[in-house]
Formats: C-alpha cells, structure tokens, sequence
C-alpha cells in the first residue's frame, strides 16, 4: 500500500512539473504586427506616469508591436511626438497559463541575463484585437492603465 501511495505521489510530482508555463494558444493568435490603438487609464484621469521605464503611457498610443510566437522574440516602437521621444526596443515575451503577458527588455543582452521585466493582464483576446491591462502603483494606490491592440 504504502508503494502504491509513494508511486502516485511522484507521478504527480512528475506530471506537476512537466506542466505547461505557457499558454500556446494565446501567444500563437499573437503572430504578427500590432498597434496599439487606444490607451486609457481605468480608474484614474488627467495623470502623466512613465510606463515601462520609456514615456508617459499615452505615448504608446500608435505604437506598433511585432511578436514571434515561436521563439518569443519581438519590438515595438514608439514615433516620436509632443513630450514623447522615439523609441524602439527589443523584447522577450510570452503569456502565461493564468493569461499574464510577461516581457523583458533584451537590447544587445541575452534574455536569460536579464532578470527584471513587466507583467500585464490579456483580455479579450480575438485574432484582430487584444487589450493589455498593467497596474502601477502611483502616489498610495494602484491605477491600471488599458492598452488596446488592433492587428495590422
């Protein structure tokens, strides 16, 4: 009995640790070359907040993003306009099981070398269309910021 036990606590051992931290699906509907198309603050108005250590998150409106499913590579680019500087990037990206769109700056640097990134909600994610929900802490309380995607 107690090797019956013993067996099935290591096959779930096994098994739990063979799982998935991906979500295929959702980073495959990804390929390809996005903009993002509206962004708005959801539960704050009139802020200015730096975003992924570049601009003001209103500055990546028109912002186009480039994802490549099969090794999770990818950019972005922000063109340049009023208090917003021109920026391009390279990234590493995915998304995981619990619909978090992980990614990390790997400009000139190996991504495994690069400890510190961003996590974002996906939601109503369609083949055309995607939103991106982040929450920063600003001034005591947690503001999220909605990014809107539209494909290309």
């Amino acid at each position: 009995m107690i090797k019956k036990i013993l067996f099935v606590a290591i096959a779930v051992l096994l098994l739990h640790s063979c799982a998935s931290t991906v979500n295929t699906k959702s980073q495959t509907q990804l390929k390809g070359d996005w903009t993002i198309t509206d962004v708005k603050y959801m539960n704050a108005s009139g802020l200015i907040i730096k975003t992924f250590d570049l601009a003001d998150a209103m500055c990546f409106e028109g912002s186009t993003w480039k994802f490549i499913p099969n090794n999770n590579s990818g950019n972005f680019s922000i063109t340049e306009g009023e208090d917003c500087p021109a920026s391009t990037s390279n990234i590493k990206w995915s998304i995981t099981p619990e619909n978090k769109f992980m990614f990390k700056y790997v400009d000139g640097v190996k991504a495994k070398e690069v400890t510190a990134g961003y996590a974002l909600t996906i939601q109503n994610q369609t083949e055309n269309s995607f939103e991106l929900i982040q929450d920063i802490p600003y001034e005591g309380r947690m503001v999220q910021i909605m990014y809107t995607f539209t494909k290309k």
